[in-house]
C-alpha cells in the first residue's frame, strides 16, 4: 500500500510539472487571418491581427482574454515551480516550529469535555489509568537499568518482547484461499521458517518465562499462527474427527462450556461468568446438570490433548487439511483455546465457510538481548541509546540475513496460491527510505527527460 501511494504520488507530481513545463499552444487569437479561403461567406469582412484583440485589460487578464497567472507560469515554469516548492518547504518549517514551541495550535474537538457526560467522566478516567500505567513502568525501567549497570541484573535475557515480525498472507483463489492447498500452507510456512529454521534464531527470539519447571520454559515462544496446528508433532486424526462431530452436534451446549470451563480453569471468575445462569453457589453440580458437566471436563481434557501438540515442529503438512480447518471452525467459538488459531483466519471464516482468504502470523523477538550488551555499556548515561541498543542489533540482525530473502517471498510473482506482506517495527524506517530514494530517483530522471525532451 505504502509503495503504490508513494508511486501514485510521484505520478501526479510527475504530470503536474509535465503540465507546468509543457510549452504553450498557440491559440487562434495568435493567428494572423489573411484570407477568406476558409470562411463559409465569401462577403464576410476579414478582421486584421490588431483588430481581433478587442477586451479590455484586467487586474487577473490581458487584452486576449488570457489569464496573467497562466502568463506568467507559461514564461518562466521552472521558476514557478521551485517558488512553489521552497514556499511549501518554509511553512512546514514554520509550523513546525510552532508546534515544537507553543504546542499543537490546533484542538481535536473529540477532547472537549462536559463534566457532567458519562463518556467524559470514562475518557478521563482511562487517561489518569493509562498516566499511572505508564509512571508504573517508568519506574520499573528505570529500576530494570540500574540493576543491569550495577551487575544485578534483574531480567533474564530475551524475557521481553522486543518487537515482532508480522506476516499478512493473501490467497489468489476465491475457491480455496489460503489454507485450501498444501501448496499454499507450505508456502506460509515458507516465511516462518526463514527465522525459526536459523541457527542464531534462539539468540534473539523471546523466550518462555511461564510455568516454570516445565518442558517449554526457557525455550522461544512459538508464532502466533495457525500453522502450528497443520505442523503438528502428532495428530490424531480419529480423536480429531470426534471431537468434531461431538462440538458440532452439541452446538448449542458451547456457550454454556464457555461458562462452566473458565470457572474450572479460573475458581476466581466463576462469580461473574455463571451469572447468565443464575448460580451463585461454589458448587457447580447445584446449578448445572451432573451430565452437562461430565461433558465440559471431557471436552476440557480432549482439547488439552490435542492441542498440546499444536508445536509447528513437523516437517510435513498434515495427512487431511480439511479435517484440521473444520475442526479450526469449531475451536474458533471456545475462547479458552482460540487463542492458538484465532490470527489465522479472518472474518468470514466460520463453520458454514471453511473458507479463509486471509491469514496472518506473527513472530515475536525479544529482549534484552545478549548481543546488544555493549551497546547498552557505550550508551552510559544516554538513555535514548539505551534503549535503541536492542532494537539496533535486531534490526542488524534481519537486514543482514533476511530482508533479502523476505522481499523476494513478498514477490507476487514468487507463489501463485498466495500473496505474502511483512511488517516490523524496527525495519519500517529503513524500508520506508528505500522506496521513497528508488522513487525520488525515478522521479528525477523523468524530470530531466522531459526537460531535455523540452530543449
Amino acid at each position: 500500500v505504502i509503495k503504490k501511494t508513494v508511486a501514485a504520488t510521484n505520478f501526479l507530481l510527475l504530470l503536474l510539472s509535465f503540465i507546468i513545463i509543457m510549452p504553450p499552444q498557440a491559440s487562434l487569437s495568435d493567428l494572423d487571418v489573411d484570407d477568406t479561403t476558409n470562411m463559409k461567406d465569401d462577403n464576410a469582412v476579414v478582421v486584421g491581427p490588431d483588430e481581433q484583440h478587442t477586451k479590455k485589460a484586467t487586474c487577473f487578464s490581458d487584452e486576449r482574454g488570457n489569464l496573467k497567472f497562466v502568463n506568467l507560469v507559461v514564461r518562466r515554469p521552472m521558476t514557478m515551480f521551485f517558488s512553489i516548492l521552497v514556499l511549501c518547504l518554509v511553512l512546514t518549517f514554520l509550523l513546525g516550529a510552532l508546534v515544537f514551541k507553543e504546542g499543537n495550535p490546533f484542538s481535536n474537538p473529540e477532547n472537549q469535555f462536559d463534566m457532567d457526560d458519562v463518556r467524559s467522566v470514562q475518557y478521563d478516567s482511562l487517561r489518569l489509568a493509562s498516566k499511572q500505567v505508564q509512571g508504573r513502568l517508568d519506574i520499573a525501567q528505570a529500576t530494570q537499568k540500574a540493576n543491569t549497570t550495577s551487575g544485578n541484573t534483574a531480567l533474564s535475557y530475551q524475557s521481553e518482547n522486543g518487537d515482532v515480525m508480522y506476516w499478512v498472507f493473501e490467497g489468489e483463489n476465491d475457491e480455496e484461499g489460503v489454507f485450501g492447498t498444501v501448496n499454499g500452507i507450505a508456502a506460509m510456512k515458507e516465511a516462518l521458517d526463514l527465522f525459526l529454521l536459523d541457527v542464531n534464531y534462539t539468540e534473539y527470539c523471546q523466550i518462555n518465562t511461564d510455568k516454570k519447571g516445565s518442558d517449554d520454559f526457557g525455550a522461544c515462544l512459538l508464532p502466533a499462527t495457525a500453522l502450528n496446528m497443520y505442523y503438528a508433532s502428532e495428530w490424531d486424526s480419529e480423536s480429531i474427527t470426534s471431537l468434531t462431530d461431538e462440538l458440532a452436534s452439541n452446538s448449542s451446549k458451547i456457550p454454556l462450556y464457555n461458562m462452566v470451563a473458565i470457572c474450572i480453569k479460573q475458581p476466581s471468575t466463576c462469580g461473574n461468568v455463571l451469572k447468565p445462569l443464575n448460580c451463585t453457589s461454589s458448587d457447580l453440580t447445584e446449578c448445572i446438570d451432573a451430565s452437562d458437566l461430565l461433558w465440559v471436563n471431557e471436552t476440557t481434557t480432549k482439547l488439552d490433548t490435542i492441542t498440546s501438540k499444536w508445536d509447528g515442529k513437523s516437517l510435513d503438512v498434515i495427512g487431511n487439511i480439511t479435517e484440521a480447518t473444520e475442526f479450526a471452525s469449531y475451536l474458533l467459538q471456545i475462547p479458552l483455546y482460540k487463542f492458538h488459531i484465532d490470527l489465522a483466519y479472518d472474518k468470514e471464516f466460520s463453520t458454514e465457510n471453511l473458507i479463509s482468504m486471509y491469514s496472518r502470523a506473527i513472530i515475536p523477538f525479544g529482549k534484552p538481548l545478549a548481543a546488544a550488551d555493549d551497546l547498552r555499556a557505550a550508551a552510559g548515561d544516554d538513555e535514548d541509546k539505551y534503549e535503541a541498543a536492542d532494537r539496533d542489533v535486531l534490526k542488524t540482525y534481519i537486514v543482514d540475513n533476511f530482508l533479502k530473502d523476505m522481499d523476494e517471498l513478498a514477490d507476487e510473482s514468487t507463489h501463485d496460491e498466495l500473496n505474502s506482506y511483512y511488517f516490523m517495527g524496527a525495519l519500517i524506517l529503513d524500508v520506508l527510505l528505500e522506496i521513497v530514494q528508488t522513487d525520488g530517483m525515478l522521479a528525477i530522471i523523468s524530470l530531466t527527460f522531459v526537460f531535455l525532451w523540452l530543449r
